[in-house]
């Protein structure tokens, strides 16, 4: 999907299950490792004969053995936190990080609604494999623009995703009002992949709230 989302994020985690996207993290990591060691050893002075030895030990198996469980170990601490970040929105993982919702804390803020039109009748008329695939990625279309915004998935009910700001942070610079505009876009911009898919547009609304 074409958004401000980093290319990783973009082709690999919102297109491949977790454990395709685990082994993928884990190549990428695991080439960038070998890159840092190679790089890091053509900057070293060795003594007369000490490159043969260098060489050597480099092409022992032991080591790609360490340099892939530790890729694959950042790789899925990495992808759980990001996975979770996603899921609960990332403002709101790192305040549970902080320990900010320890307590209950009283605070004002902003929230708006997005629904999809007439989603009774199109669970009717698609399988619900083709359904649950078209919430999915409607849903994917609008993390790009609330991240940007600074605003956080608050909750995911059927067909709707509940966004909400702290009254400050969505005031400022409109960004509850621009988080909008910015999703009706991105959705305008993947019509071809939709259409392709799905046969049709989403259609969708939004409503406001503050608390």
């Amino acid at each position: 999907f074409p958004s401000h989302d980093k290319p990783f994020n973009r082709y690999i985690t919102r297109k491949f299950n977790f454990p395709i996207t685990l082994v993928l993290g884990t190549a990428l990591l695991l080439i960038l490792f070998i890159g840092a060691e190679i790089f890091t050893l053509s900057l070293v002075k060795f003594p007369q004969g000490g490159q043969w030895a260098i060489a050597t030990e480099f092409l022992h198996p032991s080591l790609y053995l360490g340099l892939a469980w530790n890729a694959f170990l950042f790789s899925l601490i990495l992808n759980i936190l990001k996975l979770s970040s996603r899921i609960i929105g990332p403002q709101i993982f790192w305040n549970y990080l902080r320990g900010k919702y320890h307590k209950p804390v009283g605070e004002e803020r902003i929230f708006m609604f997005i629904d999809l039109n007439s989603s009774t009748g199109m669970a009717e008329t698609m399988s619900l494999e083709k359904y649950h695939s078209l919430l999915r990625n409607f849903f994917n279309s609008l993390s790009g623009p609330v991240g940007r915004f600074n605003g956080e998935i608050y909750q995911y009910v059927g067909d709707e995703v509940v966004i909400t700001w702290p009254m400050k942070e969505g005031l400022t610079g409109a960004n509850c009002l621009r988080c909008y505009h910015h999703i009706v876009q991105t959705v305008e911009r993947q019509q071809r992949f939709y259409i392709r898919e799905y046969g049709f547009m989403p259609d969708f609304k939004a409503a406001y709230r503050d608390w």
